[in-house]
């Protein structure tokens, strides 16, 4: 039953096709073909905590048969072998709501529908009883993929809502044949309706309520409505109590052993999972409390709350140009705040050029609630998030508009991440033709009124100095990173790091006494400077003569102003250096496992399309830093062509220009 319920396992965790080449993928699926072969039905029937769609995927490997042909359809579900695998009541689909916009006397209602694991149901919605047409669309990325194949589906939906002063009910359906079922409502939470009943939201001047899980309603929004669902949603908030952590500690202590939880969590951590059901109604009590605070202080509100920020414990990015920008231009009727830790080293500079709030402060919980915009070089969750685990409390009293900066420019296929139903970015910031033309045309789900070509904000600060230095800024990699803790914006020492093929050809790269020599010769030095998101691993790197190894935070700007070449990889840092028109190196020798872990290639060919050569080893690396050395540090003609053909504009005014884009938001 073990070995069954680690295959079944391996089935659950979903999209895979990433994780191993294609032939190791077809040595895979026949290793697991193999076991199920000496697995029997039953095993996979018992398997616990296993949603019956994954045991039907399971069955139908084994027995290499399409699901309809092994279960038999009965009056309440699908049956195999005596066991009830789908059930009509409680296997539905979920409708899963993304968007929810109002235009003209019309609520849009954008999302996704799950779970459809047969072929033979369908899915309607009713407006107060009635059957309403809905636009639909395949949406692969949300499908449950094991290498490739559908475990389960995903289909798009929008749907269309005219209101007015009588509420409307909007109700949704699975439907096999003559029986029908109700399909249960959860939010995303861009779509900033919490998962709760009688949450509501206000938007545009609609007034949407969830008063159950299997229905949504939609009225004209007036100051009685918004004030009775405030009140009613009260003791919904009140009587949420937060049983997971505990939850999870005791079922880990029950598996694993109370001394294994107690070593890899420490007392500290127990006891702390233990007491959140104990203080979750103080929390609820402080949610309530800067909900009230947030209607009092709205009306009072006079001047507009931008919030500026880069990462939350370092600036030096976007959204420090920009805030920079603001700080000069001084707009009118804008309050403008930077959002950054206190206990960043850049926290003192930038209180020179404006007010700076700490994104664990007090004052932020309150200005979140009231910003007109939220303007980052991130889009991490913890941008949007003031509240922590109680944000999906809050975010319906949200009504900023988020304007992406960007962290650089866009090579690959980021459309997983970045798009529209899951960050709803209203300005995405862009700054090359082919970048624009990628996000605009790509499975982003944007159209020219939220992409916007503006060029990015750090590049109107970029100043060529050259100190004979030769930077090396290699971008990070998904799979050596730990995860990101989303309180403090930092990853724990990953100690397989050095043991990876990144480390190895970087460390030989520093060392490397043939670039030693060239550069001695050349009076030049370098500096190493590791991608923050593998910040923690900055110590498994030892300087030499000429090679300083960087300490975050990294000042990038002054790094790009005082380098004569660069050394990078797939990051799109190197079009800062670009942009100055300096010369630069791609070292890719991880390309194949770059692609399938980290990001899919985009639209950017490096080979064809890139500012400089592409090498693969650390000889060939070797030789071209020698040939640019050798060559004064100039750039190739041919390189020269690109770079000016790449850009959208070659100036100051990025600025300026993304400042424009947010004006005409409010328009």
């Amino acid at each position: 039953m073990k070995l069954t319920e680690d295959v079944i396992e391996s089935l659950r965790r979903g999209r895979q096709e990433g994780a191993i080449g294609a032939e190791e993928q077809q040595a895979y699926r026949r290793t697991l073909h193999a076991i199920l072969q000496q697995t029997s039905d039953a095993d996979i029937l018992n398997v616990p905590d296993v949603s019956g769609a994954h045991k039907i995927y399971t069955l139908s490997l084994k027995h290499g048969k399409p699901a309809e042909d092994l279960l038999e359809q009965k009056d309440d579900g699908y049956w195999y072998d005596g066991v009830r695998l789908l059930s009509f009541r409680s296997d539905k689909p979920r409708a899963v709501i993304e968007l929810i916009n109002e235009a003209d006397g019309v609520v849009t209602i954008e999302g996704h529908l799950t779970g459809r694991v047969l072929g033979g149901r369908t899915i309607v919605f009713c407006v107060d009883g009635q059957d309403v047409g809905y636009a639909s669309a395949a949406r692969p990325k949300k499908d449950k993929l094991f290498f490739g194949e559908v475990v389960d589906t995903a289909i798009q939906f929008k749907v269309e809502l005219p209101y007015g002063q009588p509420p409307k009910t909007l109700t949704c359906w699975a439907v096999d044949g003559d029986r029908r079922s109700p399909v249960a409502y959860t939010q995303w939470p861009t779509s900033r309706l919490a998962a709760h009943t009688r949450a509501y939201r206000v938007v545009g001047e609609a007034i949407v309520r969830r008063p159950n899980d299997e229905s949504i309603t939609v009225a004209r929004h007036t100051g009685w409505r918004r004030c009775t669902s405030e009140l009613t949603y009260w003791p919904s908030l009140l009587g949420q109590l937060k049983f997971g952590p505990a939850r999870r500690t005791l079922g880990a202590m029950h598996s694993q052993g109370v001394r294994s939880v107690l070593a890899r969590r420490g007392a500290k951590g127990v006891v702390k999972d233990m007491l959140v059901p104990i203080k979750s109604p103080f929390v609820n009590l402080v949610i309530v409390f800067f909900r009230l605070l947030t209607f009092v202080r709205r009306p009072m509100k006079r001047r507009q709350i931008w919030l500026v920020s880069d990462r939350a414990n370092m600036a030096g990015d976007n959204g420090e140009a920009f805030f920079r920008f603001l700080a000069t231009e001084q707009p009118d009727g804008v309050d403008v705040y930077f959002v950054l830790t206190k206990t960043s080293s850049d926290y003192e500079r930038i209180r020179e050029h404006g007010k700076v709030i700490s994104p664990d402060g007090w004052r932020y919980k309150m200005l979140l609630p009231l910003a007109d915009n939220v303007i980052s070089s991130q889009a991490n969750d913890i941008v949007f998030n003031a509240f922590g685990a109680r944000r999906s409390q809050m975010m319906d009293l949200y009504t900023y508009k988020f304007v992406f900066l960007q962290h650089g420019i866009i090579m690959g296929d980021l459309s997983t991440w970045l798009n529209r139903f899951n960050r709803d970015i209203d300005l995405f910031v862009t700054s090359a033709h082919p970048e624009y033309e990628s996000i605009v045309h790509g499975d982003y789900y944007y159209s020219e009124k939220e992409v916007r070509l503006t060029g990015l904000p750090r590049h109107d600060l970029l100043e060529s100095r050259p100190k004979k230095k030769l930077i090396m800024t290699p971008t990070w990699r998904r799979w050596l990173a730990r995860p990101l803790d989303q309180a403090t914006g930092k990853r724990d020492y990953n100690p397989e790091f050095k043991n990876s093929e990144y480390y190895e050809f970087y460390n030989t790269l520093l060392n490397n006494k043939r670039l030693i020599a060239a550069l001695k010769k050349a009076g030049m030095t370098g500096e190493f400077y590791l991608h923050p998101s593998l910040s923690s691993q900055v110590g498994d790197f030892a300087a030499n003569k000429l090679f300083t190894i960087m300490q975050p935070p990294y000042n990038y700007a002054q790094a790009f102003s005082e380098g004569s070449i660069l050394l990078t990889d797939h990051s799109s840092a190197a079009f800062d250096f670009t942009y100055m028109r300096k010369p630069l190196v791609y070292a890719q020798f991880d390309n194949e496992e770059y692609y399938r872990k980290h990001q899919p290639k985009g639209y950017f060919d490096f080979d064809t399309d890139g500012h400089g050569p592409v090498t693969r080893t650390v000889d060939d690396t070797v030789d071209a830093l020698v040939k640019i050395i050798e060559n004064d540090c100039h750039v190739e003609e041919k390189y020269l062509r690109r770079m000016e053909a790449f850009f959208y504009k070659f100036d100051t005014q990025n600025s300026r220009r993304v400042y424009e884009g947010i004006r005409a938001l409010d328009t």
